[in-house]
């Protein structure tokens, strides 16, 4: 019995060293590490310039010409990006280091430029190509006169429709704009000087007739007006004074003023 008992003693310490020391095999390098843990959500950054106007038919961005504001946001802060207009690198600042700020110079009649941010991403963190309008719009204007077909007098109209005759052909005028394209135009018609020194509206005289549009060509006509009689006779209106102020703006911001006497 003793025997018996030795025996199988024996026999469950060899079970229990085999099986303390069954071999293991190691791991390989790498593997297991990293397991579960998300990637990295890439930084990425938006670009806006002020006076910034989309086409959406050719998606086109134009801005103004001259020094314009820029603004990048980023989807997470970050130090120290590098935001250039071509490859003229942009002083910016930031309050958080989510939002940075900079004035960029934009020139060019009408050229394209891209603008990069960069820095704190493996590549570009944003791109933007940016059409520059410097130009300004325009319009040739024309002053015609025509009897009322209602009352007695006449109507003072001034366009841009119009064309003339010569030797060489038809003339017409112009309006338009060659880049962003015209966004507005407005006309005052005055029966006083509108203006007290170098063209600096005076704000107690009055339009006798105002006109606004957004597309060419710019028109505007007075209602009739009547003759005047004098001690001489009847007076034709246009033997008066009249005088124009015409302001046209293009689609980024950009605008001119015509001043006439008619």
């Amino acid at each position: 019995m003793k025997k018996l008992l030795l025996v199988l003693m024996v026999v469950a310490m060899a079970s229990f060293l085999l099986v303390g020391c069954m071999p293991t095999t190691p791991p390989a390098e790498g593997e297991g590490e990293g397991e579960g843990e998300p990637e990295p959500t890439p930084i990425t950054a938006t670009i806006a310039v002020a006076t910034e106007w989309l086409e959406a038919a050719t998606g086109k961005t134009y801005v103004q010409g001259g020094s314009r504001e820029i603004t990048v946001t980023f989807s997470e802060a970050v130090e120290n990006p590098v935001v250039k207009v071509g490859t003229v690198e942009v002083p910016v600042f930031t309050l958080d280091n989510i939002v940075f700020k900079g004035t960029g110079k934009f020139v060019g009649p009408c050229d394209a430029v891209l603008i990069t941010v960069g820095g704190v991403c493996e590549d570009l963190c944003a791109a933007k190509s940016v059409v520059v309008d410097s130009g300004k719009p325009y319009a040739e204007l024309k002053a015609t006169v025509a009897e009322c077909e209602c009352d007695t007098g006449y109507a003072l109209t001034v366009t841009s429709d119009w064309s003339d005759t010569t030797d060489c052909g038809s003339v017409p005028g112009c309006c338009g704009d060659d880049c962003s394209g015209l966004a507005s135009w407005n006309v005052k018609i005055y029966d006083e000087m509108p203006w007290e020194d170098c063209c600096v509206g005076d704000p107690c005289v009055d339009p006798i007739k105002v006109a606004d549009g957004t597309a060419c060509p710019v028109t505007i006509t007075t209602e009739c007006i009547d003759e005047v009689y004098t001690h001489e006779g009847w007076v034709d209106f246009f033997s008066n004074h009249y005088w124009v102020i015409a302001t046209l703006t293009d689609k980024v911001g950009n605008t001119i003023s015509y001043y006439g006497e008619v």
